[in-house]
């Protein structure tokens, strides 16, 4: 699959308009995910303080056991975001699961030792509080329900978050490579 390009919308705006926002439509499905292939797409924009975003997910089946950042959501239904500054090492990961738990690491090397990245850097409980998030959904969802559903994450993720992991340098770069993932 070869690489898009996508020209993330600035807005002066704290408030989004998703419907005024061209969506990136997702056809990378992890080889994990379950069941028939989900229909998704995501919405990003940028202001001066960072970037929203908005999934919106065309599922087959629901879970969401993590209720707490840091839980091992990539077992629930979620999306992944994966963020970095061009001329930059390493990448910051993102993923959500459909309620809002949140796991997030910057991965420094990319290599693989024992199953793991060989430099991963979990996100402290403070740096995930500055990732807002909504979700019309709250509620654990256990067991996992095998019907037609939409969901939505939205979030944002400030700059400051992405300069403390690359350093400020990188605060006012124009391009940014990303991975979506579901």
């Amino acid at each position: 699959m070869g690489k898009k390009k996508y020209k993330v919308k600035y807005s002066d705006s704290t408030a989004t308009d998703w419907s005024s926002v061209d969506r990136i439509l997702l056809d990378s499905i992890r080889e994990e995910s379950k069941c028939k292939i989900p229909k998704v797409n995501l919405a990003l924009v940028s202001n001066s303080k960072g970037f929203h975003g908005r999934f919106g997910v065309f599922d087959f089946s629901l879970l969401a056991v993590c209720t707490e950042d840091m839980m091992p959501v990539w077992e629930d239904s979620c999306v992944e975001i994966f963020l970095k500054p061009k001329d930059s090492v390493g990448h910051l990961a993102f993923e959500f699961n459909c309620i809002g738990a949140l796991y997030a690491t910057y991965v420094k090397d990319e290599k693989i030792v024992n199953g793991k990245f060989s430099q991963e850097i979990l996100f402290t409980p403070d740096d995930c509080k500055q990732i807002q998030r909504k979700s019309k959904l709250s509620n654990r969802i256990y067991p996992e329900k095998f019907e037609k559903v939409y969901w939505t994450i939205e979030f944002f993720i400030p700059f400051s978050i992405i300069g403390k992991y690359f350093g400020n340098v990188f605060l006012n770069k124009k391009v940014y490579y990303a991975n979506f993932f579901k």
